[in-house]
């Protein structure tokens, strides 16, 4: 007589369940890593426009509120609002220097804000404060 080999059925479910609890917990854990990697385009983008804030503050001085979106000068341009629009942010908004970056409404980052205010630091320096409705690694 041959000894049958092999798992039973039972086994096979206790297995099908274990996969299926471990991928309900997986899941939402894997949706707000994929929503925090798109919100890091939106925080990067950020850069390009405050090195461009950083030199009209320079040029125009530091109280000026002309630091807005579509202002120019020598060797700085701040764009138009959405002239930054990406898959995953609509707009970055320029007013009196303090940038706010919107993420699309879509992806689960559902409209979230980063935005950096400029703050007059020591010798002319300009430092930055973040804020926003999702701050750094912390998305909504």
């Amino acid at each position: 007589m041959k000894k049958q080999t092999g798992f039973t059925l039972i086994e096979l479910m206790i297995v099908v369940a274990i996969v299926a609890i471990l991928a309900a917990i997986a899941l939402p854990a894997y949706q707000k890593y994929t929503a925090r990697s798109k919100f890091t385009e939106v925080i990067t983008a950020t850069s390009g426009v405050k090195q461009q804030v950083e030199l009209c503050m320079y040029d125009k001085g530091f109280a000026s509120t002309s630091c807005v979106n579509s202002a120019s000068g020598a060797g700085w341009a701040i764009k138009a609002d959405t002239a930054y629009a990406t898959p995953y942010m609509q707009k970055i908004q320029v007013s009196n220097g303090t940038i706010t970056a919107t993420a699309s409404s879509g992806e689960n980052l559902n409209g979230a804000t980063y935005s950096l205010t400029p703050v007059s630091g020591a010798a002319g320096q300009v430092t930055w404060t973040i804020g926003g409705s999702c701050k750094t690694d912390d998305l909504c």
